[in-house]
């Protein structure tokens, strides 16, 4: 029951409803909230930090690598990757599009977002995958990269995906995050 809308949520019936990672990013932001100094919560993979001081965040080389750094200024960050290289199996994988239920299919296979809120940066890389134009309008000043099929480290850039170094670079190296989030 929505108490202030005093209206029913429904469902349809046989709907199997999996909030994974959003639900785990909400649960992670709202553990962060009791933290009052420089900290961070690691929810599997996905993270919400408060660092006083400029910081990296270590991004996994989608394809098992030496992982890419990430310089970023001191202030609250989200960070959320989802890859469609973990958790896959003979025809398919974890990520599911809701437009076909099947396997999601894309030229990213692993997107990493780092932005003001953790689950803002969870469904992002959602999007990344799966709508670029929706990703466009919400990206707002989060910061969003991904790993191609072919090994290229990209950053978007509303309207585009833009190659940020060759494959064979991307491995061990560092590349800063603009703006700050305070």
């Amino acid at each position: 029951m929505d108490a202030a809308r005093q209206s029913l949520i429904r469902l349809p019936p046989g709907l199997r409803l999996d909030l994974g990672g959003t639900a785990k990013s909400w649960i992670a932001e709202r553990a962060f909230a009791y933290l009052m100094a420089d900290g961070f919560i690691n929810a599997g993979g996905d993270l919400m930090t408060r660092q006083s001081a400029p910081f990296a965040v270590e991004v996994p080389d989608a394809f098992g690598g030496a992982p890419l750094y990430l310089d970023c200024p001191a202030g609250t960050w989200g960070v959320a990757t989802s890859s469609c290289l973990k958790r896959a199996w003979d025809g398919g994988h974890h990520l599911i599009d809701p437009r076909t239920a099947r396997p999601l299919e894309s030229a990213q296979v692993q997107v990493t977002v780092i932005g003001r809120h953790l689950t803002e940066a969870e469904v992002l890389t959602k999007l990344a995958f799966l709508d670029t134009e929706v990703l466009d309008a919400l990206q707002g000043d989060a910061q969003v990269y991904a790993f191609d099929q072919d090994g290229q480290f990209w950053i978007r850039v509303p309207g585009t995906w833009q190659a940020v170094m060759s494959a064979d670079d991307v491995s061990g190296s560092r590349s800063s995050v603009a703006g700050d989030a305070g």
